[in-house]
């Protein structure tokens, strides 16, 4: 089992055009917070089935466009609870040194049931330092990403 969990607080500001010919903007804060559980089953030290589910909620205060008041927009408070079940398949071996366990690799994919899916893929040194890359796509917006990450154990 692999629980993630996290809470985010963001502001949004932007400006848009409509057909070429009124602009507005806005801005905003929210928060949003989720946990992920994921259970594997190891069928083999390198190929891992997974099922999983997310509980996930995302809150947006209310605003006013400003600029154009031909194409203004007010926008209600947003406030939503999701929970998405997802399949995946999780692939990985470690190599290098004497017990094979210096670096690893591991590629992994899943699909949702709210039709969405993300692919990942990482290599680490001894399990601390990590380079990953993840795509994924969710209500047609794609999110690329590399992060560095250094994990700590107690």
């Amino acid at each position: 089992m692999n629980t993630n969990a996290a809470i985010a607080n963001s502001n949004y500001k932007y400006d848009r055009t409509v057909e070429g010919v009124f602009n507005n903007s806005g801005e905003t804060a929210g928060n949003e917070w989720w946990v992920s559980n994921r259970l594997y089953l190891h069928l083999t030290k390198w190929l891992k089935p997974f099922v999983g589910h997310t509980v996930q909620n995302v809150k947006r205060n209310a605003y006013v466009e400003t600029g154009d008041v031909r194409s203004a927009r007010t926008v209600e408070a947003f406030n939503q609870t999701t929970h998405v079940g997802e399949a995946g398949l999780k692939l990985e071996t470690r190599f290098g040194g004497k017990k094979r366990d210096v670096f690893g690799v591991s590629v992994d994919g899943a699909y949702a049931t709210d039709n969405s899916y993300d692919v990942s893929a990482s290599i680490d040194y001894k399990e601390m330092l990590i380079i990953e890359a993840s795509h994924g796509v969710n209500d047609n917006v794609t999110n690329n990403s590399i992060a560095g990450k250094v994990k700590f154990r107690f």
